[in-house]
């Protein structure tokens, strides 16, 4: 009974937003999907539909975002995920852009193969991610080399501190003495 009121609820917002697409409001059509997203987020007739909106607000890579995560299949599809995985420059990068709040098994089998890639790039540049959780802001830092600067940077930062430190303890002091004389 619950499952047929969830499904009625989604065909409601999609029918909704197929009416504010046909009548020309685009940023609205999007906000809704977006909507459905945020509670059915491997939803393949929303994420198709919300990468043709975003697509025809003339926004690339936003297509490509939604089309990836979608088993659209066409030069358009193609050329749109391109530009998203283009625009991250990074794999890591990618996978956070993504924001996938589902397991991969609730996608297309296209749509799996597309995040098993990118699981496998980020893994090559040094991160681990697994799709459904939080992609790692930045590659582990085993991949990373630290800057020769970095030790003299830290140094000089404590150093203030404590001389910060150092001035208001004596300006104390200086205070104390002065008061009880």
């Amino acid at each position: 009974m619950v499952e047929l009121a969830v499904e009625a609820s989604r065909a409601r917002v999609v029918a909704a937003a197929r009416a504010e697409v046909a009548a020309g409001r685009l940023p609205f059509a999007r906000d809704r999907l977006a909507g459905l997203l945020a509670q059915h987020p491997a939803d393949p007739e929303a994420l198709d539909l919300l990468g043709a909106v975003c697509r025809e607000l003339g926004d690339e890579v936003a297509a490509g975002r939604w089309w990836f995560l979608s088993a659209r299949d066409d030069p358009e599809a193609d050329a749109a995920r391109a530009a998203f995985l283009a625009a991250q420059a990074e794999p890591w990068k990618a996978a956070n852009a993504l924001r996938v709040r589902a397991p991969a098994e609730a996608f297309p089998d296209e749509v799996q193969v597309r995040l098993a890639d990118l699981v496998s790039e980020v893994a090559a540049a040094g991160g681990s991610w697994v799709p459904g959780q939080r992609a790692p802001l930045t590659p582990s830092t085993a991949t990373q080399t630290r800057s020769w600067t970095e030790p003299f940077l830290i140094g000089g930062i404590l150093l203030s501190t404590v001389g910060v430190w150092l001035v208001g303890v004596i300006t104390l002091v200086v205070l104390v003495v002065s008061a009880a004389s």
